[in-house]
This record gives C-alpha cells, structure tokens and sequence, in this order.
C-alpha cells in the first residue's frame, strides 16, 4: 500500500468511529439569512421572469392567431352533405 491509501484508509477508519452528533435544531439565525437570500434573489429576477411571461404570451398569440388564419377557411365553407350524412351515423353509433 502506498502512503497515500494508507493515510486515506485511516481518516476513513477514525471518521467511522467519530459519534454521530445531528442537532436538534438550526443554528441561530440560519432561517433569517435563507429568507433573506431567497427575497433578494425574487427581487432581482422578477424582471426576467416578466419578460419570459411576456415572450411566451406573444408567442402563444401568434400561434393562435395562425391556426385561425389556416383554419379560417373551413370555418366559413358549409358542411357538404357527404360530411352531414358520416356524421350523424358517427353520432348514432356512439349513443
């Protein structure tokens, strides 16, 4: 054995030996400084997260937008008579 994995091999040997000691609560303060960090973390990206709404709003706008204007031609044409007739035997088979 090296010394490397010797020195390795006896810090592990007395960490497994070390008591286990968890407190029982946070260290003083502990909460104060995560509220804090988290209010000062919203505050500087609540203009990003603004401007992500916003992009997200102008995209689901123009794809809706689009799929009218693809679709506007259907919604102005009446039903032939062919679709009328397959419809309602699709209807009928359902009930």
């Amino acid at each position: 054995m090296n010394e490397c994995e010797d020195r390795l091999s006896r810090l592990l040997k007395s960490a497994a030996q070390a008591p286990r000691h968890v407190p029982a609560e946070l260290p003083f303060g502990f909460d104060t400084r995560v509220l804090a960090h988290w209010r000062s973390a919203r505050e500087d990206n609540s203009g990003k997260r603004l401007a992500v709404f916003r992009w997200a709003l102008y995209c689901s706008l123009v794809l809706m937008l689009g799929s009218v204007a693809f679709s506007y031609k259907t919604l102005t044409t009446p039903v032939s008579t062919e679709f009328a007739v397959a419809n309602s035997a699709i209807e009928m088979n359902l009930q």
